[in-house]
């Protein structure tokens, strides 16, 4: 974790971290961990790679190495993050399988 002298981070170096620095590692892992727990497909882990990633961005200035430890600060930003995003999969319609699609004669296709 690479910071300038007064207490902020360089933008560079908190890019590097974020991508593929200690934290970066992080996120993929509890990421992983989460997709797997809530049985997200990988586009969703994608997804949310990305929010988390602009999250710690924006929030890194609030970071206080006085509270806590900067992987405490990644893994509390990740998992508040997954929570908001899974409950924003869950009040999506579910998809309607395509053996359903084929079975509906009123859907105006035609097998001519």
């Amino acid at each position: 974790m690479d910071k300038a002298q007064d207490g902020k981070w360089d933008s560079d170096a908190l890019g590097d971290e974020l991508l593929g620095g200690f934290a970066g590692q992080l996120i993929r892992t509890n990421v992983r961990r989460i997709c797997r727990a809530l049985k997200l497909c990988r586009h969703d882990g994608e997804d949310l790679e990305q929010q988390i990633r602009l999250e710690l961005l924006t929030r890194a200035s609030r970071f206080n190495p006085e509270r806590g430890t900067w992987e405490a600060f990644v893994t509390t930003v990740t998992e508040n993050r997954a929570r908001t995003h899974y409950r924003r999969l869950r009040k999506l319609p579910k998809p309607m399988p395509f053996s359903d699609l084929a079975q509906d004669r009123d859907c105006g296709i035609r097998d001519d």
